[in-house]
């Protein structure tokens, strides 16, 4: 009995240890998403620069900036009220997956008071959150795209051998029966002589 419960202790201490390797692993694989934004209005650039920080102390995202598979955030925002500069700002925000293809993923426009701008960034960063999966079909689809066009030309290029061998092959009959046919019929006559003499 006893050591039963060594063993099922056991058991449960290496369960535990090769949950925790698991999530540190999954922990490190965060989503790249980099932020593009237009607009030179106040509250705009420090919803974006809002928006940026969100993303850096983010658990399952990363900003980046390089050509990797990644989530590309575009933003566009204008001052609301031209009269009162500098109290909020009316924004557009589209969403795309950029892997080798580009996929659409969301969009949406809003508005952010002065006051606002840490909870509208956080809602933002709330949405991007929630296309993680469709990023990652994404990903997997792209890939399977990939295999099966490298599959696709493989299979191409030996079709292609295999009808210019066959091609070749059809040539050569092709100079052997145009031999033949310009044999005149008295070499036609020695040959069949001479076949007739062995």
């Amino acid at each position: 009995m006893i050591k039963y419960k060594k063993l099922l202790i056991f058991k449960i201490a290496f369960c535990l240890l090769c949950c925790q390797q698991t999530l540190s692993v999954a922990a490190l694989e965060k989503i790249p998403v980099e932020v593009y934004h237009s607009g030179d209005d106040s509250v705009g650039q420090r919803l974006v620069y809002r928006i940026k920080e969100e993303i850096r102390q983010s658990s399952s995202l990363r900003l980046t900036k390089s050509d990797e598979p990644r989530i590309l955030v575009s933003i566009v925002t204008l001052e609301k009220d031209e009269l009162y500069p500098g109290r909020s700002t009316i924004y557009s925000m589209v969403i795309r997956a950029e892997i080798d293809e580009e996929y659409y993923l969301n969009q949406f426009v809003g508005f952010c008071g002065v006051k606002r701008i840490k909870d509208v960034a956080e809602e933002i960063i709330a949405e991007i959150d929630k296309l993680e999966k469709a990023f990652d079909n994404l990903k997997y689809i792209d890939k399977l795209r990939k295999q099966l066009e490298e599959t696709t030309d493989k299979a191409f290029w030996k079709h292609l051998e295999i009808i210019e061998t066959e091609m070749a092959k059809t040539k050569d009959l092709e100079a052997a029966l145009e031999k033949e046919r310009a044999k005149t019929w008295w070499d036609k006559l020695l040959e069949s002589l001479s076949i007739g003499k062995q």
